[in-house]
């Protein structure tokens, strides 16, 4: 499910005055080597001014209501990487539990500036091996690789890429952070906070009151 902001751009702009507001089209960077280099266009900076007050809620024709469907019946879509989580990467049936892994993906990049993890050799490194048992079930496995599901697999651990993302941050809120952000990227689906326990989660509540109080 997205949130869209509304527009006030004016219908029937010509291609100069689009270009003249939003800018020409950008490349989007691709910090791994599945595609060619300028194969995805950047996503376009809507000005403020031109944003209306009204949002809607749109989900492509790809939002499920869980046990509604078989899995069989299930649209077939390519998740962003950026905001799936493993089990969903490796084509299991969509579950409250990977919505919680999104929407932390989600948090992250409204905290970070940008997506903590780009791809899932970024999510292996920090956070470690998930479960054997997926292996051989990556949706995209001309690219999977042994050690994402290897347990002797090391990670860097999330502290060091929150450091990475967010020099900055004091001793206090980046134990805020790795306190919400662990339990919210745990591997195992069972392990993740839910909605309830997140929205009741002292330190969460910390950290939106520091910047939303």
């Amino acid at each position: 499910m997205n949130a869209l902001w509304g527009s006030t751009l004016p219908e029937g702009l010509s291609i100069v005055d689009k270009y003249r507001i939003l800018g020409r089209p950008q490349r989007k960077l691709i910090p791994y080597n599945t595609w060619k280099p300028g194969e995805l266009v950047a996503p376009i900076k809507v000005p403020i001014s031109f944003c209306s007050e009204k949002f809607y809620l749109a989900d492509f024709g790809t939002a499920l209501q869980i046990g509604s469907l078989a899995v069989s019946d299930a649209p077939i879509v390519i998740p962003p990487q950026e905001y799936c989580s493993p089990e969903r990467l490796h084509g299991a049936t969509p579950h409250y539990s990977c919505d919680m892994w999104s929407y932390m993906c989600v948090f992250s990049d409204l905290y970070f500036g940008g997506p903590l993890f780009r791809c899932f050799n970024d999510v292996v490194a920090c956070l470690g091996p998930v479960s054997a048992d997926l292996k051989g079930k990556y949706l995209w496995p001309k690219f999977s690789e042994d050690r994402w599901y290897d347990q002797n697999t090391t990670a860097t651990g999330l502290e060091d890429r929150l450091q990475l993302h967010q020099p900055k941050v004091s001793s206090t809120e980046m134990k805020l952070l790795l306190s919400v952000l662990k339990r919210g990227f745990a591997l195992e689906p069972k392990h993740r906070l839910t909605a309830d326990q997140l929205l009741q989660n002292p330190d969460f509540n910390t950290l939106i009151n520091l910047y939303c109080g």
